[in-house]
């Protein structure tokens, strides 16, 4: 089942307590989460992910996706600079579409 924009920001702030990665970005896109469910409906792999001591650095969006389609995308390590300590409850989840420089998974 393809999630709705709401459906998709009530289960960031009301689900994603307990995923097994913390964000390192105050934000996300709900459209491009929404994009990366599709594809994986399409039997689309999204690229790895990076994580840093279970801090996400890159792949937010495509994380989200996993969690909702139950399908957790893999992961590489990567390197954190700054530890911005954030919980999923207080991301701002945008409506709009963001501009991203190509049209793969986010």
């Amino acid at each position: 089942m393809i999630p709705t924009l709401e459906e998709i920001e009530n289960y960031i702030r009301n689900l994603m307590a307990d995923a097994p990665l913390r964000p390192n970005q105050k934000a996300v896109c709900a459209p491009r989460i929404l994009q990366n469910i599709e594809r994986l409906h399409k039997g689309e792999k999204p690229p790895h992910i990076k994580v840093f001591e279970g801090v996400i650095i890159e792949g937010h969006h495509r994380f989200i996706a996993g969690m909702m389609f139950g399908e957790l995308p893999l992961i590489d390590p990567g390197i954190l600079s700054v530890n911005n300590n954030l919980q999923w409850s207080s991301l701002n989840v945008d409506n709009e579409m963001w501009n991203f420089e190509n049209e793969t998974m986010h």
